[in-house]
């Protein structure tokens, strides 16, 4: 029986998989922009694109694509369905209202 050639990850790899990281590459433009970003909110980078991506998930529910969030497998934390679920209860009147409030 003939074995493929095992391919050695390197040390950051192994310690990606370990953890549940992955490195993520970003075109300079975004990067400098998230660094900028995340100075001016005193996050570190990795606190600020969690962070962005838990409003966007969030904001993709409050529209109504819950089913295509949920379709993709990324569970929202508890508190994040909470507002989901408050804010579908509210009137489109209510809703206009805050998402304007929130900018």
């Amino acid at each position: 029986m003939s074995q493929e050639p095992q391919h050695k990850l390197s040390p950051l790899a192994n310690q990606a998989l370990e953890k549940n990281m992955f490195i993520l590459r970003l075109p300079c433009e975004y990067h400098a922009h998230l660094t900028q970003i995340s100075r001016l909110n005193r996050r570190s980078m990795n606190s600020e694109i969690t962070l962005l991506l838990e409003q966007h998930l969030t904001e993709l529910m409050a529209r109504g694509m819950q089913s295509d969030v949920e379709s993709l497998g990324l569970p929202l934390p508890k508190p994040a369905h909470k507002v989901v679920e408050k804010f579908q209860a509210l009137s489109l009147e209510k809703k206009k209202a805050l998402l304007a409030l929130l900018g």
